[in-house]
């Protein structure tokens, strides 16, 4: 990657690395382009952070105009442009930022309390940065070897591969994949399936395949080393830099709001900062041209209600829990007849057919309801596919799943695992026993899209159900790595106020509907937080199929999955679920 380099310049130690560092990634074209040092001072002359060793006012500060005679006489042949600015810091040079610039600045790494990670000129920008955004330490190694690249399924991911490879390929160094993943989260003790856990492990190692040879396939003879590792993404990145010439990171941020700063994975980083790290944020992507179609799909909760039979005791509870969730209408039951299954014969498929016909209309004669309407048919297909092709928007379907039992998981990734990820619409995943006592509708929170249309289906159940709405929204302090650093408390204030607002604008978009509301903000994990609320029901988002679409959920939806006690809806953002209809659209047949 030839990306023209833009360095914040404030005087200070740090800078004067950061430009030094900068000057030693030039190419001869980039040389030949020139390099843009920036200083920004703001209207009432005074410079942000609390850190006033970076004013340029300081004793050892060296001046815009100094430092850029300095370094092209150090570095012959290279050509340096100055500007001054006024403003903003972060503001000022935000605006310089583009897919095709890379933002460099220095950062502090102390080694006296309290932390450095504060609000940084570099934390700020790698969240609002339209480009990379190179963060050097005052004191970050200058002889690494090979660039250091961690990835998932993401498109902040994608794009960070894209441009380690493209650093790599440059500079001639060996790229490092590095894809970190945890086994699937078992509560109380249980441990998972083995054929769960198989089947996991074997989505990670493709999705690393994947961009093993993607890279390769950007750019032939690159030397490229896949690293997968069972173990925290920020930690094991952190534990792999040591000695690499360069970490890249996906910011991975999920909320819109534009106040937060980075996502979990770029936090850590930023606190434990040990080499050179690029941070490519949410939107250094350039954006994709807009389809010329229709307006965005609206937030709506489901009005049709469809359940999966199976013939078992699951199905029926499944059954029975969806006509007592609605007052009148109408449920349809649908059962597949599993074309996998390997019937001989037309005339035997047809009388496998006929039996599960039978076997429905048993099951409406035995559960029906007064006030509700009950009817059922039989469908062709695979089992997944083809109720995954039923859902949309406007349709709530309701499968049935093994309460847990034992030591293990009876269902390992069953299908009510799996249609999430497939699904169109909302999924609810029903437990064999549902406790009745229980009160209370609970939703994830955390300002993404796919959370919004969660709250949307949450509010409308609880409505429906005449309880509280509870809005759950947890989070974590970033990791820190060394124990000699501490984050400073105003540091830690800063990002509560951030999750506040989270909380806060997902109860603006609960507001919407007549329903009793309580917000919950809690340290720790968002499994457990919902988990935790007690609730008859709980709602949760899950993001669309992105970058390489292997995963199939997100951990939380997993976690929840895995350890289900109460029924739940997994929700899909509407526009989320249009980009994979094509995947299950029209796979089902009626018999």
């Amino acid at each position: 990657m030839n990306a023209q380099l833009v360095v914040g310049w404030d005087g200070s130690a740090s800078a004067r690395h950061a430009l030094a560092w900068a000057l030693a990634q030039t190419s001869e074209e980039a040389q030949a382009r020139g390099l843009l040092l920036v200083e920004v001072v703001d209207g009432l002359d005074r410079f942000s952070g609390t850190d006033f060793s970076a004013d340029p006012r300081a004793a050892e500060a060296v001046s815009l105009e100094t430092a850029a005679a300095d370094a092209e006489r150090a570095h012959p042949g290279s050509r340096i442009d100055t500007r001054l600015l006024t403003g903003d810091p972060v503001e000022q040079l935000a605006r310089l930022a583009g897919p095709d610039t890379l933002l460099v600045v220095g950062d502090r790494r102390r080694t006296v309390l309290p932390m450095r990670g504060a609000w940084s000129v570099g934390a700020r920008l790698a969240a609002r940065a339209a480009g990379p955004v190179a963060i050097i330490t005052h004191d970050a190694p200058s002889d690494g070897t090979g660039v250091l690249v961690g990835i998932d399924d993401s498109d902040d991911a994608r794009a960070a591969l894209e441009f380690a490879a493209g650093w790599a390929a440059r500079t001639r160094q060996t790229l490092h994949v590095l894809h970190a993943w945890r086994t699937p989260f078992l509560w109380n003790d249980r441990v998972p399936h083995a054929i769960l856990v198989e089947e996991v492990a074997a989505q990670h190692a493709e999705l690393l395949a994947d961009a093993v040879a993607e890279a390769r396939r950007l750019h032939p003879g690159l030397v490229v080393e896949g690293i997968e590792v069972d173990g925290v993404a920020a930690r094991t990145l952190l534990e792999a830099a040591p000695g690499r010439a360069l970490l890249v990171v996906g910011d991975g941020g999920v909320s819109r709001l534009e106040r937060m700063l980075i996502g979990s994975v770029g936090h850590d980083i930023l606190v434990n900062l040990a080499v050179p790290t690029v941070i490519i944020g949410r939107k250094t992507r350039a954006p994709k041209p807009k389809p010329v179609a229709a307006a965005p799909a609206p937030l709506t909760a489901p009005t049709r209600t469809i359940v999966a039979w199976g013939g078992d005791e699951p199905s029926r509870t499944a059954v029975e829990w969806a006509l007592a969730r609605q007052a009148s209408g109408s449920v349809e039951v649908v059962m597949i007849a599993d074309e996998s299954a390997g019937v001989p014969d037309p005339a035997a498929a047809a009388e496998v057919v006929a039996l599960d016909e039978r076997a429905v209309d048993r099951l409406i004669e035995q559960v029906g309801s007064t006030d509700v309407v009950l009817h059922g048919r039989v469908v062709r297909g695979s089992v997944l596919h083809t109720l995954a092709g039923l859902t949309d928007s406007d349709t709530l379907l309701v499968v049935g799943t093994e309460d847990r039992e034992g030591p293990r998981l009876r269902f390992g990734l069953s299908v009510g695992a799996h249609l999430p990820a497939l699904a169109r619409g909302p999924i609810a995943i029903v437990p064999r026993t549902v406790d009745s006592s229980l009160r209370g509708v609970a939703v994830g929170v955390d300002g993404s899209a796919a959370s919004n249309a969660a709250i949307v289906v949450a509010a409308a159940e609880a409505a429906r159900r005449d309880e509280t709405l509870h809005l759950v929204h947890a989070w974590t302090e970033p990791a820190l790595y060394d124990s000699t650093f501490l984050l400073d408390g105003e540091f830690i204030r800063s990002l509560e106020a951030d999750h506040c607002a989270i909380l806060h604008a997902a109860e603006q978009v609960a507001l919407l509907s007549d329903v009793r509301i309580e917000t919950h903000l809690v340290g720790g994990d968002p499994a457990h937080a919902l988990a935790e609320i007690r609730a008859a029901m709980i709602v949760i988002g899950t993001r669309g199929l992105t970058g390489w679409r292997r995963l199939l959920l997100g951990s939380v939806s997993r976690d929840l999955i895995l350890n289900l006690d109460a029924p739940l809806i997994v929700v899909r953002h509407p526009e989320a679920a249009r980009s994979i209809s094509s995947l299950v659209r029209d796979r089902a047949v009626s018999a």
